[in-house]
This record gives structure tokens, C-alpha cells and sequence, in this order.
């Protein structure tokens, strides 16, 4: 047999790419989690009420589950590192967004509300790879 060391090392695992990829998930998957704990209590410190911090969170939930359904089939039509790249980057913008709106001490719920759910937007395009 006519196979070099560096065909066998490919073979042996999976791959320095699909950890760095699963790393990114894993991290990615951490900072919505603490994102979305972050919103709920600043809408809660905001207005005392948990009803408007439940009006923010529940749509956007089901938002994402709704669309992620929906976007898988993106993840077969598509590229799917492309895919990755515009739902991370859709969600940066938002989530700077978001940033300077507590920074600034800023609140509106009706366009907080309308960034969080297009923040899952984002999370379910970057998700359709997995679909």
C-alpha cells in the first residue's frame, strides 16, 4: 500500500476543523443562553414587570423555533459556512445594537422587541446547517 503520514493522520480523527466548528458552537451557543438571561433581567430591572419581560422573551422563542424548521432546507441550497457567517454576523450587529442601548440606558420595548426576535431570526439562519 502506497499512503503517506499525512492521509493516515486524516483519517485517524475528526479534525482540527470540525473542533474549532464545534468550539464556535459551543461558545456561540453559551452567549445566546447568558444574552438572553442579560435581557430578561434588564427588561425585569426596567420595568418591575416579569409580564413585559415575558412579552420579550416568549416571542422570540418562538420565533426561533418556529423558523428553524423553516431554514433548515437554506443549510441544502446553500453554503452553509455562508449561512453561518451572515446569521453571526446578523446577530453581532444586533447584539451591539442591544449593547448601546444599555449603555446609553435606552429602552423601548416595542424596538427591543423587534431586535431580540430579529436576533433569533439570526440564530435560526446560523442554525440551518444543522437541520
Amino acid at each position: 500500500m502506497n499512503s503517506s503520514k499525512g492521509d493516515e493522520t486524516k483519517k485517524s480523527g475528526l479534525g482540527r476543523d470540525f473542533w474549532m466548528y464545534r468550539l464556535g458552537n459551543i461558545t456561540s451557543a453559551f452567549g445566546d443562553s447568558c444574552a438572553t438571561i442579560a435581557m430578561a433581567w434588564w427588561v425585569l430591572d426596567k420595568t418591575g414587570s416579569p409580564a413585559k419581560m415575558s412579552a420579550i422573551l416568549a416571542p422570540a422563542m418562538f420565533v426561533r423555533v418556529f423558523l428553524l424548521p423553516i431554514c433548515g432546507p437554506f443549510g441544502d441550497r446553500f453554503s452553509r459556512k455562508w449561512l453561518v457567517a451572515l446569521g453571526d454576523i446578523w446577530r453581532l450587529i444586533i447584539a451591539i445594537t442591544l449593547a448601546l442601548f444599555v449603555i446609553n440606558d435606552y429602552f423601548s420595548l416595542p424596538i427591543i422587541l423587534a431586535l431580540f426576535v430579529a436576533n433569533s431570526l439570526g440564530t435560526a439562519l446560523s442554525s440551518a446547517q444543522c437541520s
